[in-house]
C-alpha cells in the first residue's frame, strides 16, 4: 500500500479535474487519504448516500509495480460542502472494521477474560460473548496498528490519516467529522510545525466513546523495581517533550510507602494512559499476572484507562491477557520507543 500512498499527492495534482481548478479552491483540496473508522463499525460502501454534503467528484486510478506484480488502487474524491464553504478529500471505510460489527451482532466469536481469583496467582479466565468493549478494544487496536503501518514508510508520513469518530452522535454528521479534519490538516500544512497540545487534551481513542471521561493526570508508567531507571527514562523524555509535571502521575510521591500493586490501583483510576513496562525482569515475577488483575480490577473495563506495554524485542512475545493492551512498544537501547510512546500518549 505504501508504495501507492507515497504517489497520491502528485496523481491529484497532475489530473485534469485538479488542473481545472482555480487558485483559490485548489487551497481546499486535501491530497490524504482518510480512513473513515466510526465507533459503531458500521461501513458504509456508499459514501454520498448516507450525508447530503457530500458529493462524489471524480476517482483517481493509481498504478504501480511490486515485487515484480501489477497493482492498481482506485480512490474517490469527494466534495464536502457546509453552508458556503467547500472542502475535497478522498476517504473510504476500512472493509475489515465492518467484521468487528458482524461477529458482535451474531455471536460468531467469543473471547477469554480474566478476573481477579479462582486461579492460584493467575485469576480466572473465562470465555464470553464478543461485547461491544471487546469491539472498543479491537478498534483501538486497529486505530494504533493502522497508525503504526501508515507512519512506518519515511515517503508516506502524512499521506494518510485515520479518523475515529462517533456515529452514533446525530450532531457530528460525516460531512462535518471530514471538514473539521480537511481544515486542520490544511492548516497545519501551511504552518508546517505542529505545537505540542498542552494539558489533558482527549486523545483521538476517546472518539470512541459516549461520554467524555475526567482523568486527573495523563499518564502513569508502571514499573518494578529493576527496572526504575528505565521508567525514569520515559518520564524524563515525556518533560523534555514539554509534557507538563502535573500530567504525570508521580506514585511514589503521591503515596509514599504503598506498594506496587496499590499505586497500579491508584493510577488506573487517575490517569488516562498506563504505560506498563514489560521488560524480562518483570516477566520473570510469576505472580504478575495476578498482582495485575488485583490492581486494576475493573477500572480497565470502566474507566477505560489505555494500557501500553514496553516490551522486550523476543521471539516469544507474551503480554498478560488481563492487561487488555491498546498497542504495545517494543523497548530499544538506543531509546527509539521514548518518541512512540510520546506520539500515543500525547
Amino acid at each position: 500500500m505504501h508504495l501507492r500512498l507515497n504517489e497520491l499527492e502528485n496523481t491529484v495534482k497532475e489530473s485534469e479535474w485538479y488542473k481545472n481548478l482555480t487558485e483559490e479552491v485548489r487551497k481546499n483540496v486535501s491530497c490524504k487519504l482518510y480512513e473513515l473508522v466510526p465507533r459503531t463499525c458500521d461501513v458504509k460502501y456508499d459514501i454520498p448516500k448516507e450525508d447530503d454534503n457530500i458529493k462524489y467528484v471524480t476517482t483517481f486510478k493509481i498504478e504501480t509495480w511490486r515485487s515484480g506484480n501489477y497493482r492498481v488502487m482506485f480512490l474517490k474524491m469527494y466534495s464536502i460542502t457546509i453552508e458556503e464553504e467547500t472542502c475535497y478529500c478522498m476517504c473510504e471505510f476500512p472493509s475489515v472494521i465492518g467484521t468487528m460489527k458482524i461477529m458482535e451482532d451474531k455471536h460468531l466469536a467469543r473471547f477469554s477474560h480474566t478476573y481477579p481469583g479462582g486461579v492460584r496467582e493467575e485469576g480466572s479466565t473465562t470465555a464470553a460473548q464478543f461485547t461491544t468493549e471487546d469491539k472498543k478494544l479491537q478498534l483501538g487496536r486497529f486505530y494504533y496498528t493502522m497508525n503504526s503501518t501508515l507512519n512506518h514508510f519515511p515517503d508516506c508520513k502524512d499521506t494518510a490519516r485515520v479518523l475515529l469518530f462517533n456515529d452514533e452522535n446525530k450532531k457530528k454528521t460525516l460531512s462535518k467529522v471530514l471538514m473539521d479534519a480537511i481544515k486542520k490538516d490544511l492548516k497545519e500544512e501551511n504552518f508546517q510545525e505542529k505545537k505540542f497540545k498542552e494539558g489533558n487534551q482527549p486523545p483521538q481513542i476517546d472518539r470512541l466513546e459516549s461520554e467524555e471521561l475526567k482523568y486527573e493526570f495523563q499518564v502513569y508508567v508502571a514499573h518494578t523495581d529493576d527496572d526504575e531507571e528505565k521508567a525514569q527514562q520515559i518520564i524524563d523524555h515525556l518533560r523534555k517533550k514539554g509534557m507538563a509535571d502535573s500530567d504525570i502521575f508521580d506514585a511514589d510521591s503521591y503515596l509514599p510507602g504503598s506498594s506496587w500493586t496499590k499505586k497500579m490501583e491508584v493510577a488506573s483510576c487517575k490517569c488516562r494512559w498506563f504505560i506498563f513496562l514489560l521488560t524480562k525482569n518483570a516477566l520473570q515475577d510469576k505472580s504478575l499476572n495476578y498482582n495485575v488483575v488485583s490492581a486494576l480490577g475493573d477500572s480497565i473495563y470502566r474507566r477505560k484507562v489505555r494500557v501500553i506495554p514496553v516490551v522486550d524485542r523476543c521471539d516469544n512475545l507474551v503480554i498478560p491477557e488481563a492487561l487488555r493492551w491498546i498497542t504495545y512498544i517494543p523497548f530499544d537501547i538506543n531509546g527509539r520507543h521514548l518518541e512512540s510512546l510520546y506520539s500515543i500518549v500525547s
